[in-house]
């Protein structure tokens, strides 16, 4: 974690990645990639499939457009440090099922070895791919870092680095490490319950793919028709609350202003 002028200084590295025009960048490859998820749920029912656990469909999702976004060219590797990212949290949630000591995590047990193992391995393949970027700038094999997450962020650092400010490797990286966690968890779990909710509510489902229909048109979606989708805007202003909390069945009782979809109501 950073404070004060470290803080400002890590802000503006990554605030250009999310600036309007560089998000409505990433739309291609965000339909590209629910395609593909879309053509993997056609093909699990006619193989016979009744059923389908949709968070993982979900998750992979994410991880795959955030891959790309993040990494582009380098996404194979991009998958690999996911992949590393999703175990490294796993083995610290299991962290909190067991009494710790103090100074434990510097024991050489089986759990820490694991833990230094991953955390060694995604840091030498995030390295390897910004030397990689940096070498190609270097010998002028390539005018850019690349305009991927990871291109922006080794451009600011470089940048900043002529203006005076001394920003490491290790900075990039962490930056890297904050995106995924930051962008894949919380994007996943709105989906699968967005799906989950429409699921359950066929009516307020055929409205939306009625919405739909009549906005594209037969095309795949575009940054162009976002402004169109009223229905769809509603919905997920509604799910993006903590569903299981602030969620209840719309025939009990509420006061003030609320905000419905099919029989549930959020205050």
């Amino acid at each position: 974690m950073a404070n004060g002028s470290d803080w400002h200084h890590q802000r503006h590295i990554a605030a250009p990645a999310f600036m309007g025009e560089r998000l409505k960048s990433y739309a291609g490859l965000m339909v590209e990639c629910t395609k593909r998820m879309l053509q993997s749920l056609q093909n699990a029912v006619e193989s016979g499939q009744t059923e389908v656990e949709i968070g993982g469909y979900m998750t992979r999702v994410s991880a795959d457009i955030i891959s790309r976004a993040e990494f582009d060219s380098s996404y194979e590797k991009g998958k690999r440090i996911f992949h590393l990212l999703t175990e490294l949290q796993s083995l610290c949630h299991q962290a909190t099922r067991h009494l710790c000591l103090p100074g434990s995590r510097f024991f050489p047990s089986n759990y820490n070895r694991q833990i230094k193992s991953k955390k060694m391995e995604m840091d030498k393949l995030l390295l390897g791919i910004i030397q990689s970027r940096k070498d190609c700038v270097e010998i002028g094999r390539s005018s850019s870092y690349g305009n991927d997450l990871l291109g922006m962020l080794v451009n600011e650092m470089e940048s900043r680095r002529i203006d005076g400010f001394n920003i490491n490797l290790q900075l990039i990286m962490d930056e890297c490490k904050t995106f995924f966690f930051a962008g894949h968890e919380t994007t996943s779990l709105l989906l699968t319950w967005t799906i989950m909710l429409l699921a359950s509510n066929p009516t307020w489902q055929e409205k939306v793919r009625a919405e739909v229909n009549e906005v594209c048109n037969g095309e795949a979606p575009s940054i162009d028709h976002l402004s169109k989708f009223n229905l769809v805007s509603e919905i997920y202003q509604v799910f993006q609350y903590p569903l299981p909390f602030l969620f209840k069945v719309q025939n009990s009782g509420h006061g003030g202003k609320s905000r419905g979809v099919g029989g549930i109501i959020c205050d």
